[in-house]
């Protein structure tokens, strides 16, 4: 393997870390790096169907991301403005703060849209539970997709897949 793969595996690693580390944009990184090591390479390593299906995977795993806590939310008896308040909360804190940010965003978004509608702490902390849970879960799939995306693509250039 010649020093430009070398950077590849680099970036591919800097990029499945980022999935969980904040102000590393995981999945885009990952994304850019077989890109450009396709656009580098000839595209004899990567396909460019290979790469439109990292770059789908790196936005459904954003959206994943940022939509978990409203899916928690949603699923643990949120009303649809605390759902909202789970999306809101984490994309302005993801934006802010990055992973903590979108946790701690979307936690706070549900409680004070659903305390705001119900005027209940215990069903508005239910809320928050929920896009506490969405996000890990929305995260833990971001991770996983990455793991495998680098995987595959560290046998590519080996020539075993």
């Amino acid at each position: 393997m010649d020093v430009y793969a070398w950077l590849l595996i680099i970036v591919l690693v800097i990029g499945t870390v980022g999935t969980f580390v904040p102000m590393v944009p995981g999945m885009w990184l990952i994304f850019a790096g077989v890109l450009v090591y396709g656009i580098f390479d000839g595209w004899s390593a990567y396909s460019p169907v290979f790469i439109v299906v990292v770059g789908l995977l790196a936005v459904l795993t954003s959206v994943l991301d940022y939509g978990g806590a409203m899916i928690g939310a949603k699923k643990f008896g949120a009303s649809n403005m605390a759902t909202i308040g789970a999306l809101v909360g984490s994309i302005v804190g993801g934006l802010l703060l990055n992973i903590p940010g979108t946790i701690l965003g979307g936690i706070a978004g549900a409680v004070l849209a659903e305390y705001k509608r119900q005027r209940s702490l215990p069903h508005s902390l239910r809320a928050a539970a929920g896009s506490l849970i969405g996000t890990a879960l929305g995260s833990s799939v971001q991770l996983v997709v990455a793991m495998v995306i680098t995987i595959y693509a560290i046998f590519r250039l080996k020539g075993v897949a």
